[in-house]
């Protein structure tokens, strides 16, 4: 077990720190008590959750409606794919299934 002297756990403390700093700063800029982290330190539109551009666009209202069109489009062209993810899936489902869904149907509780 490495001890508190250690300079790794050191870092781990300080970052540890700096990650809960941040996230009250932005609870905080939630709350509308006191400006941004942006704001205040006048960082780009990469400074908040979250961090990447790509997980941004992808989280977008655009990119949840392209996705949805695809997806729809994608079940209405083949069927056969998604009966097929389905069915691949079923192995997978098939506890939860009988666990929750099937008492529920017969009227088990």
């Amino acid at each position: 077990m490495p001890s508190l002297n250690d300079p790794r756990m050191a870092q781990l403390h300080e970052r540890l720190a700096d990650s809960r700093r941040q996230m009250l700063e932005l609870a905080q800029a939630m709350k509308g008590e006191q400006p941004g982290r942006q704001a205040v330190t006048g960082e780009g539109l990469d400074a908040g959750f979250p961090h990447s551009r790509l997980m941004r666009a992808l989280m977008s209202k655009r990119a949840g409606l392209a996705i949805a069109v695809v997806a729809v489009a994608a079940s209405i062209l083949r069927p056969r794919l998604l009966l097929g993810a389905a069915l691949r899936m079923t192995p997978m489902l098939k506890p939860a299934l009988m666990r929750y869904l099937v008492p529920r149907l017969l009227g088990h509780r």
